[in-house]
């Protein structure tokens, strides 16, 4: 009888994929992969005396909270597109140093789009809600969306050691605006939320992002704290690490 382990490998072959252990050195009683994220990432991408980090979709600053937390002087570039979430973020993070507050979203082409703000601000989407999504839609806004690529060339931005993605279903929308950064082998780790449910319409498949960032030599390390919905997965946390 095949091992868990064993039936996963056997059945993301199935499929084309392969999964692959990183070389690593663990320290007497460290914690290994797969527990604890932003310890993962801090160990993949905290090299660098200050580590520069990406979040995108800030949303009121708990992870900015969590990065100075597990990160030593980081210098963080946060962007948040609802101006009231903006608001709350920008007077929780006050007198933080390094640390850069963009009211806009990152997607994969520059100009203005319809962002709909739920009353659950974490639930608040450029994509159309589906039958398991929850809160109240209160309307939708036109807000300004950067490429990452145009964002950091106009900021000299050179490396980003950590991206993590938070927001709602569009995270391959920010990942393919930043598509020259990832080819050149300019952003270290990408730690992103990974959907399954209808929480949203036009969701990207997990096959879909996997293929994505194994061709840009990003590869998949762990998933995290799965949430479940309706008896099955709806949604977790993912960390794609580039292998040098």
């Amino acid at each position: 009888m095949l091992s868990i382990k064993q039936a996963v490998k056997t059945g993301m072959r199935q499929f084309g994929f392969e999964i692959q252990r990183l070389p690593r050195s663990l320290a007497p009683g460290q914690v290994s992969v797969g527990l604890d994220p932003y310890h993962d990432l801090r160990r993949f991408a905290g090299a660098n005396a200050r580590p520069v980090i990406f979040d995108v979709g800030a949303n009121v600053g708990q992870s900015v909270e969590q990065i100075r937390t597990y990160f030593d002087h980081p210098v963080i570039h946060a962007f948040e597109p609802s101006p009231d979430t903006f608001k709350t973020l920008r007077a929780a993070t006050e007198g933080i140093p390094d640390l850069t507050l963009n009211n806009v979203a990152l997607g994969r082409h520059a100009g203005i789009a319809d962002f709909a703000e739920n009353s659950e601000s974490v639930l608040s989407s450029f994509l159309e809600f589906g039958p398991d999504s929850w809160g109240t839609v209160t309307g939708k806004i036109p807000v300004a969306v950067a490429t990452l690529d145009e964002y950091c060339a106009e900021r000299g931005v050179e490396r980003i050691d950590a991206l993590k993605l938070d927001t709602q279903g569009f995270e391959m929308e920010v990942l393919r605006g930043g598509d020259n950064l990832l080819r050149q082998g300019r952003i270290g780790a990408v730690f992103m939320e990974i959907t399954f449910s209808r929480m949203y319409m036009g969701l990207p498949r997990l096959d879909e992002i996997y293929r994505f960032m194994t061709e840009r030599e990003l590869y998949l390390v762990a998933f995290y704290d799965f949430r479940y919905q309706n008896n099955r997965v709806g949604w977790c946390d993912a960390l794609f690490v580039r292998r040098n």
